[in-house]
């Protein structure tokens, strides 16, 4: 820690062992010049349905600088005695590079073989793809809502998360309370 030539450096691995004492592990966290990485939630459970625990892992970073923290969601499998990525997804929502949304993250949706990930998307009322026509009163400094939802279920075959079908868009319905 008193080494400015170096500075700190340090990872944390998650290890699964088996019955025979073979280990296989991930990378969790770490902390570097770059900035920190941290587990915020890890679960194990069957969401193939192979009868096999999968390893469900969200992950913070804040890079050096940056002012918003990103996350990231990681569902790892074991296949052939190691632990391979079957989904990953950033969870950060950004305007654009380095211009964070009002909504900040995703929301996600865990069932029986299937992620729904779903989210606020503030977009340029040019492109709004709903049926219902803004009102612009100061169009340099609006945006136009949109809830969006991903979908992605379990490919036996392919032993990976693929997407059910295109991400759907549907017009917000709110009320101030």
């Amino acid at each position: 820690a008193k080494d400015y030539m170096n500075p700190l450096y340090n990872e944390y691995y998650l290890v699964v062992t088996n019955r025979r004492g073979k280990s296989v592990m991930v990378k969790c966290s770490g902390e570097s010049a770059q900035g920190v990485t941290t587990v915020e939630k890890l679960e194990a459970q069957d969401i193939t349905g192979d009868g096999v625990p999968e390893f469900v892992i969200q992950r913070k970073t804040k890079a050096s600088g940056a002012e918003i923290n990103e996350y990231e969601l990681e569902v790892y499998s074991m296949r052939s005695g190691s632990l391979a990525s079957v989904f990953q997804h950033s969870m950060t929502l950004t305007y654009e590079a380095g211009v964070p949304s009002p909504a900040l993250y995703k929301y996600v949706d865990i069932q029986d073989r299937s992620i729904s990930i779903s989210y606020i998307d503030y977009i340029d009322c040019k492109r709004y793809s709903q049926n219902l026509k803004p009102e612009a009163r100061d169009p340099s400094q609006e945006r136009c809502l949109e809830l969006v939802t991903n979908y992605f279920s379990w490919d036996k075959r392919k032993k990976a998360y693929t997407e059910t079908y295109g991400e759907s868009r549907e017009a917000v319905r709110a009320k101030a309370i």
